[in-house]
């Protein structure tokens, strides 16, 4: 029998969740026709700024960077875990990253960073076997534990070192993976040439999952953001590439799903944010020979509409975004000038004011440039960590930096 705990408090939702699945083949869908979409007001910078954003990257003209904005970097102290790639969530009071360790078929590597006192400290490996690495791990903070589900179904709770097994979620690999304050909500995603179109809920006080409804979108691997009241997803690609524009959000408290107005063109590997009004949809790709959107758009659910953000410099895909309850902090990522050149990482940081519409610079970090790496906001600070290389061989990072707007 199961442990039954009692129903957490939430302390929201900072983890970007990312999943490494490897994929095959999947049936093909046409996205849908797109509608116009009113452009915010563009900050009065320099003429160049006033230039019309459209939906493709080869018709959008980056715009002029100001100097860096204010804020400082600094360097997190080494970690004291082995290589690998790893995930990170926030849980109101430290920072903690995980990794199961595929290879040798057992355990987990983890480990909590506390930025109060800048120091880490190692957590326990889990005592239950890992299954094979295909498909991932999804993490997501639920208040008290850390709840991994993919190769392995483990809970941990940091304060007392203690795992718990869960039961395997119904939807494999998820891309999806969300915490609500009462409920993870999963969808999408897939193994091994798979590309779902199910989701489901789970409840960590009865060690349950419930089978969400039909919904009204293709299979695929994509991105969402729980706003508050409902799970939204935009845009992903199926699992050989197809691309997507179409969009929806699930609410629980119905049961139901409703269609969202589409983006005027497909895209995925873009970062959803919930500023507490809009989700802002920045960045990603339209195919892997494409080169990265520099633009993003912002989605207000009580107007039931989009509005277009100006481009930023460059475009940028597989990159960190956090909201600090003003602004949305960029970094990392990858950007191309055009599909015949190589990918590079984008030398510095952004930062844009959703109301203005105006990127400016961040001071560069202390760190290399990456992707795939992990960023969570704390309340005074984005912290990041891990991730690897842009370039051949994509060597594995397990250093940090925090920055202080």
């Amino acid at each position: 029998m199961k442990r039954l705990i009692p129903t957490r408090p939430s302390l929201g939702i900072l983890a970007l969740v990312a999943v490494l699945a490897l994929v095959g083949c999947a049936s093909k869908a046409a996205p849908p026709t797109p509608n116009p979409i009113p452009s915010v007001r563009p900050a009065p910078v320099t003429p160049a700024a006033t230039t019309a954003v459209t939906s493709g990257p080869s018709s959008t003209r980056p715009l002029p960077v100001p100097l860096p904005t204010s804020g400082t970097w600094r360097r997190l102290p080494p970690a004291p875990i082995l290589a690998g790639m790893y995930q990170a969530v926030w849980t109101g009071t430290e920072m903690l990253v995980h990794r199961a360790n595929g290879r040798t078929g057992r355990g987990s590597a983890n480990a909590a960073y506390n930025p109060a006192t800048t120091t880490w400290r190692r957590l326990p490996s889990s005592p239950y076997p890992v299954k094979s690495g295909e498909g991932g791990t999804q993490i997501v903070w639920d208040g008290t534990e850390l709840l991994t589900f993919g190769v392995m179904n483990a809970a941990l709770d940091p304060a007392i070192g203690r795992w718990r097994p869960l039961t395997a979620p119904p939807v494999p690999a998820a891309s999806v993976v969300l915490w609500t304050g009462t409920r993870v909500l999963i969808w999408g995603g897939g193994c091994c040439g798979d590309a779902r179109a199910e989701g489901a809920a789970y409840d960590p006080a009865t060690d349950r999952w419930t089978v969400l409804p039909r919904s009204p979108l293709a299979g695929r691997h994509a991105e969402g953001v729980w706003t508050g009241a409902e799970m939204v997803i935009v845009g992903g690609q199926t699992a050989d590439g197809v691309a997507f524009a179409d969009a929806a959000a699930y609410n629980p408290a119905t049961g139901s799903w409703r269609k969202l107005p589409p983006l005027p063109a497909p895209r995925y590997a873009a970062t959803l944010t919930w500023t507490g009004r809009e989700v802002l949809v920045v960045g990603g790709k339209r195919s892997a020979e494409s080169v990265p959107y520099a633009d993003g758009y912002a989605y207000d659910p009580a107007r039931d509409r989009w509005r277009r953000l100006p481009a930023m410099e460059s475009g940028r895909s597989r990159h960190i975004a956090v909201w600090t309850g003003h602004h949305l902090l960029v970094w990392g990522g990858r950007t191309q000038s055009s599909p015949l050149t190589d990918p590079v990482a984008p030398p510095h940081g952004l930062v844009l004011d959703p109301a203005t519409g105006r990127w400016t610079a961040l001071p560069k970090a202390p760190i290399r440039a990456r992707t795939g790496a992990f960023g969570v906001w704390t309340g005074t600070d984005m912290l990041i960590w891990g991730g690897a290389g842009i370039t051949e061989p994509f060597p594995q990072y397990l250093d940090g930096a925090g920055y202080r707007p």
